[in-house]
């Protein structure tokens, strides 16, 4: 969850300059990218804050922006392919941003601690200002067939979860 002190920290330390922010998000069933749009929807009030699916979109130089945030979903205790690839790419540019956040959104919050302090690459989380889990969703019509077989008979899920992104989101994130 988002917590609504992250998000007001944040947002007291840049209302008074309006920034440059980027939101880069890589998903897999479109959980990721609510909570994307929450954070943005939240900072855009005084802020320029512009998206970047990972899948859709050219990333342009980080160095243009003031804030970076990247989001992705877990998916078999691991970040997006597509995201990891840009993490690795894109190194020694998020390794140089003054303001970068990181979140993640995946199902397992027991997991949650291990998840922000492994799945990200060390020298990203190492300049991160902060790293926030967010727990996801299950849209089963979304899903494909191995997904859905999956949760059925392994977890025993059978009905859709939906999340308030925009009460978890609140005060994420903190000194942004």
């Amino acid at each position: 969850m988002v917590t609504h002190s992250f998000l007001i920290s944040v947002i007291l330390v840049y209302r008074k300059v309006c920034m440059k922010i980027a939101i880069i998000y890589s998903t897999k069933y479109g959980a990721t990218e609510k909570i994307a749009n929450c954070i943005g929807n939240v900072l855009s009030k005084a802020n320029e804050v512009l998206f970047f699916n990972l899948k859709k979109d050219s990333i342009p130089t980080l160095e243009n922006f003031d804030v970076v945030f990247l989001g992705s979903s877990i998916y078999m205790s691991k970040i997006t392919p597509k995201m990891d690839s840009f993490c690795k790419d894109r190194d020694s540019e998020l390794c140089d941003c003054k303001n970068l956040h990181l979140f993640l959104c995946g199902m397992d919050e027991q997991d949650a601690e291990k998840f922000k302090a492994e799945l990200y690459p060390e020298s990203v989380r190492t300049n991160a200002k902060s790293i926030k889990w967010f727990p996801g969703e299950y849209h089963l019509k979304r899903m494909n067939l191995f997904d859905r077989l999956l949760l059925r008979i392994c977890f025993k899920i059978k009905d859709d979860v939906i999340r308030d992104y925009e009460g978890l989101t609140r005060n994420f994130p903190e000194g942004v």
